[in-house]
């Protein structure tokens, strides 16, 4: 995406937040003029059944999504549409300005759905996500080169992480393997320390009975304004509105509108 080298006007981002639907759309409606972000497991399994939803799936929005565990043979091509954006192990820029907000995807996949990553396979796709992020740098800083002007603050710019698999949280310390990955507080830590880019939240699946929960994240580092939040929004989801101006962070969980 083709950007300016000054800094962005504010913006006020609304995304609407899913994960682990397998197979299904997300549970509410969803509203317009919003971008959705799905944390992985778009699929359930590979028979025809379980495909025929996920065909007739259409939304008129752009979709950012990560692959979980069951998605790596997209049998249905979801990941192949032309509004879907496959952000798995890759950085993404949400505006045209070099300080826009960016969006970290962090997802893994197997050709066994039941085979989950260890920590040092997500160290590896870490790997990648950093590798990346050198590569948008220094096409800032190459822009900036080209019309002979200073390059831009890359740390200026603030990101959110969605990922399929969990980070560490507050509440939930000592999870055993595949409930909790300290790649992703390294992960963290790295981008924070690098690139000096700042994280706002961390949006995640996996866990079925964690959906529609929410929770922080305390490792360092920490996002403008404290300890980083985690939403875990399930297939019923929710809305998060972002400020680029003051980065404040609003959630509104549909959960609480089914229940009532």
């Amino acid at each position: 995406m083709p950007y300016k080298l000054w800094k962005s006007p504010p913006v006020t981002h609304r995304f609407a937040l899913c994960s682990d639907t397998h197979g299904e759309p997300p549970l509410y409606c969803i509203p317009p003029d919003v971008t959705i972000l799905h944390a992985g497991d778009v699929y359930y399994g590979p028979s025809s059944a379980d495909l025929e939803p996920l065909r007739r799936w259409k939304w008129d929005h752009p979709v950012y999504a990560v692959r979980g565990n069951h998605d790596f043979h997209d049998p249905a091509d979801f990941f192949g549409r032309y509004y879907v954006n496959d952000i798995t192990a890759s950085i993404q820029r949400m505006g045209h300005h070099y300080d826009s907000l960016l969006i970290v995807g962090l997802g893994l996949a197997f050709p066994n759905y039941c085979d989950l990553p260890t920590n040092r396979d997500l160290l590896d796709v870490a790997a990648r996500i950093i590798a990346e992020t050198h590569k948008l740098k220094e096409d800032v800083e190459r822009r900036a080169t080209s019309r002979l002007v200073t390059p831009p603050p890359f740390s200026e710019g603030r990101f959110i992480l969605l990922t399929h698999y969990p980070a560490p949280a507050r509440s939930k310390p000592n999870q055993p393997p595949g409930y909790a990955y300290p790649a992703i507080a390294q992960l963290l830590a790295d981008l924070t320390t690098t690139f000096g880019i700042r994280p706002l939240a961390i949006i995640e699946g996996h866990i079925h009975e964690w959906a529609n929960t929410t929770d922080f994240h305390d490792t360092p580092p920490q996002s403008p304004t404290g300890p980083i939040p985690i939403y875990r929004p399930g297939p019923i989801g929710g809305i998060l509105t972002i400020d680029e101006k003051t980065w404040q962070l609003k959630y509104d969980p549909f959960f609480k509108e089914v229940q009532t």
